[in-house]
């Protein structure tokens, strides 16, 4: 009976380390959300997304919109010439994606302020950025720093 228990013990102590081990590899190599455009309250900064080896899209919050009002206002730039044009995009949990008004430009060097309201009330969103076709606006990519499909948290609007 006591050499049932011992192995038994064993197994769920096993089990206990592999999935330690597991949740400890998947922290490691699943990429985390990256920098934000507001990184807190008064801390603003320039967010990027890079496609192709080059930064397509930066963009960068607008003075004083760091304050914790729940809205927030940026400057979006197509910052490289290749005829596709650029987009932000924040999402509301459980509802989707959402296209600010402002929140897409066309042209290397354009620029285009959007805003953004946060309905949650709690100071921050998630956000991505896209490329998309001039022509079509067919989504090539979407994605935050130089991750394809990774979202940034902005938060302290």
């Amino acid at each position: 009976m006591l050499d049932r228990r011992r192995r038994l013990v064993a197994r769920f102590l096993a089990i206990g380390l592999l999935a330690a081990m597991l949740f400890t590899a998947d922290s490691l190599t699943s990429p985390s959300p990256a920098e934000a455009r507001c990184n807190g309250e008064g801390n603003p900064v320039t967010s990027t997304f890079s496609y192709g080896g080059h930064t397509r899209v930066s963009e960068t919050p607008v003075s004083g919109t760091c304050n914790g009002n729940d809205l927030y206002r940026g400057v979006l730039k197509d910052a490289y010439p290749d005829g596709y044009c650029v987009s932000v995009w924040f999402e509301i949990p459980g509802q989707g994606w959402f296209l600010p008004f402002g929140g897409n430009v066309c042209g290397s060097g354009n620029t285009s302020t959007f805003e953004w309201n946060d309905t949650n009330d709690n100071h921050q969103s998630y956000q991505r950025f896209c490329i998309d076709k001039a022509t079509n606006h067919e989504i090539v990519a979407c994605g935050w720093g130089s991750v394809i499909g990774a979202k940034g948290l902005n938060h302290g609007f």
